[in-house]
């Protein structure tokens, strides 16, 4: 119940589709909770690197500290981000799975909250609302999928 799954199909191969999410620069042309990002590089990360990002959520700015645990291209990306200045540690884990299907690439992403001690009350409740729910508005891997087979038309 604390893990959230998307989907989605990209008319590209996964060697087009990794720099978005392995780029954290171009992951914030597609997700717009990123605001900020403190980084020593550029490009996509790499196993063990550690950068900061700024989102807002809800109106309210956050601050974490994202650690990439696995980066295998163009096929797996895992980053664990910590949520910088809570009184308690609080984590999330990122991972985005990318497989060819043919001219294609199928991107799961996968979001596991067990790491932010939400009262397994509130999980269940975003698990249903998520389950069954109405989505309201561009879905962000949406956004990326529009973004990712603009480019890769040009």
């Amino acid at each position: 119940m604390s893990t959230l799954r998307s989907r989605v199909k990209i008319n590209a191969p996964p060697e087009r589709v990794w720099p978005f999410v392995a780029d954290p620069v171009l992951e914030s042309t597609w997700n717009p909770k990123m605001v900020a990002i403190d980084r020593d590089r550029e490009g996509t990360v790499s196993l063990g690197e550690r950068f900061q990002i700024e989102y807002v959520m809800s109106g309210r700015s956050s601050r974490c500290e994202a650690e990439v645990l696995v980066s295998d291209a163009p096929t797996r990306l895992v980053y664990r981000y910590h949520l910088l200045g809570e009184n308690k540690p609080v984590s999330v884990l990122m991972t985005y799975d990318l497989r060819r299907t043919g001219d294609s690439t199928r991107l799961v992403q996968t979001v596991d909250m067990s790491g932010m001690g939400i009262p397994l009350p509130v999980r269940a409740l975003i698990w249903f609302i998520t389950r069954f729910g109405r989505s309201v508005g561009a879905e962000y891997l949406e956004t990326l999928r529009a973004e990712v087979e603009r480019l890769d038309t040009t």
